[in-house]
This record gives C-alpha cells, sequence and structure tokens, in this order.
C-alpha cells in the first residue's frame, strides 16, 4: 500500500484494531484462492478460533511506531455456513469485546474496527449495526481495505472493465456470492445484468449507485450498458435480499452513513470491486465522515 508517514496518523488516535480479514471460504475448497488470517495479519501467531477472540500485542500494521492490541475475530464459513451466519458471529464477538474492554485494560475511545475484502464489508455491517447502542462504547474509526460493499448490481465502471482480472473475476465473484446467499446459479446472469433490481429499488438506490458518482479518471474507456436491464420479477423474489443492508451495507440510507465514524480507505485500481469503495468514499464524504483515502494504481484483489 505504499509509505505511511506521520501526517497520516491523525485517523488512528487508537491502541485497538477490530480486524476481519476475508475469508469467508473455508480453505481447501477447489474454488478458493483466498488466503486466512495467518497471511494477511502476519504478526499474529495463532489463528482465532471460529467465534473468538485472539489478542497479539505487536505495532499497527499502518503505524509500525505505534503500539497496539490486534483482535481478529473468526466467524462461520461456507460450505457448511451461510448468511447471515458470518453477520451474527461478527456482531456477537463485537459486542461482547466492547463490554469487556476494561478486563483488558483498554481504553474505550481508542478502538478501530478494520477490514479487508468481505471483511471489509463485515467491519462496515458491524459499525453500522452498533450505532443505535448505548450499552458499549462507540468504535473510533474504520479502516476498509478493498472491502465488497454490496452484492446486487454488477455493472457499474469496474465491474465491466476488470471483469477478467485476477483473482477475483467476474465469474469467480459471483459465484462466491452466490454460494454465500444461497442464491441458485441459474439467477446469476439475472443478477450480472441487473434484472434482479426492480425498478422501484433502482429508483431508490441509483442515485448512490451509478457510474455518475465515480470521477471521471476512473470511466474513461466505460461503456454504460442499459442500467438496470429490464426487469426480471421471478429473479427479483429470489435474489432480494441481496439488497439488505446486513449484505450491502454501501446502500443504508444517509441517517445511518451520516453517523458512522471517520474512515480510512484503500482501493485497487484493477479491483473489480474498485467501485464500491470509491461510491462509499462519496456517500461518507457527502454526509460529512471524514474520510482519509489510498488508492493503489497498479493494484488488483489479493495482491497484498
Amino acid at each position: 500500500m505504499g509509505a505511511y508517514t506521520r501526517e497520516d496518523e491523525h485517523l488512528l488516535h487508537a491502541s485497538i484494531f477490530l480486524l476481519f480479514t476475508r475469508q469467508p471460504f473455508i480453505k481447501g475448497e477447489p474454488w478458493c484462492v483466498c488466503e486466512g488470517p495467518a497471511f494477511w495479519h502476519n504478526p499474529c501467531k495463532t489463528l482465532s478460533s471460529q467465534g473468538s477472540l485472539l489478542q497479539t500485542p505487536t505495532r499497527h500494521p499502518l503505524f509500525p511506531w505505534r503500539r497496539s492490541n490486534d483482535w481478529q475475530l473468526g466467524y462461520r464459513k461456507l460450505p457448511y455456513y451461510h448468511h447471515p451466519s458470518l453477520y451474527h458471529d461478527c456482531i456477537n464477538a463485537s459486542i461482547h469485546f466492547l463490554k469487556s474492554l476494561k478486563a483488558y485494560g483498554i481504553d474505550p475511545s481508542r478502538v478501530v474496527i478494520c477490514g479487508e475484502s468481505i471483511g471489509g464489508a463485515a467491519a462496515v455491517v458491524v459499525t453500522q449495526t452498533l450505532l443505535s447502542r448505548t450499552d458499549i462504547p462507540k468504535i473510533r474509526a474504520q479502516v476498509l481495505i478493498y472491502p465488497i460493499l454490496q452484492a446486487f448490481y454488477f455493472q457499474s465502471p469496474s465491474h465491466l472493465m476488470h471483469k477478467n482480472i485476477p483473482f477475483l473475476t467476474k465469474d469467480f465473484m459471483i459465484t462466491c456470492i452466490c454460494k454465500y446467499l444461497a442464491i441458485d446459479f441459474s439467477w446469476k446472469d439475472a443478477m450480472l445484468t441487473g434484472a434482479c433490481i426492480s425498478p422501484s429499488a433502482w429508483k431508490k438506490y441509483e442515485k448512490w449507485l451509478s457510474p455518475d458518482n465515480i470521477p471521471k479518471r476512473f470511466r474513461t474507456t466505460y461503456q454504460p450498458p442499459e442500467s438496470p436491464a429490464p426487469f426480471n420479477e421471478a429473479a427479483y423474489l429470489e435474489t432480494k435480499h441481496a439488497m439488505n443492508i446486513d449484505i450491502s451495507p454501501l446502500v443504508a440510507d444517509d441517517k445511518i452513513i451520516a453517523q458512522l465514524p471517520e474512515a480510512f480507505l484503500v482501493s485497487l485500481h484493477w479491483d473489480i470491486i474498485r467501485d464500491d469503495v470509491l461510491l462509499y468514499k462519496k456517500r461518507l464524504e457527502d454526509q460529512g465522515v471524514p474520510v482519509t483515502w489510498h488508492h493503489v494504481e497498479d493494484g488488483f484483489h489479493g495482491n497484498d
């Protein structure tokens, strides 16, 4: 991600990371090439058991001169568990952790939540869900590293222009989404073309998902398709849960977005889900949430 300097430290006056890594699938599945937490979070010597917490005193991954405690949250994964298992595990573990800060000697004003890829989605969903809780400390900041933030609109510039870039290709991505959401593969084409988006849903979400919200330099060769395709009601009924904000937090209401803590976002230029980050960045900024953004010009999904 490049070098970070002390000038960047204004984002994180925090001593704790709640870390979500991108292992939504059990290792060893023939279609799974994602590495687990041991690869991504090198300082951790052992992995958290599913649904448990792991404390590892180390240095901040972004700011190595600062001491911190990093906690990894494990969760149940495919092929044995589907949504909402991941959501429930991350929420429950986070609540338990936030209620136990005193026992670990942790300053409740210094809790940062971090996630990458599918873990980034988990981090956002947890942060949004806990906003209304008054019995636990507030999250200080969110660090989101190329997160997947919606699972129903696949016609943005990055989805169409980078559909064959490894490691997260269009076919692999939609296979993972269908598996995770228990959607039959027969609806794959309807999802990719937007035929599963009802006219009323598109009217609501277009203002947030439109390619016009993405800076021009990211869509110079983009040819807008018919967006969305003619509505397929049967496909909508089978896939509409993909629009729920516990799966697609990018389309949460403005009143939720406005309450979120400041964010550090990382996007990768050749990533098929790059535009999720760009659209979320705009949503946060439009609601006055401070954002620090780092874009990796030669990055693609998974090249940590």
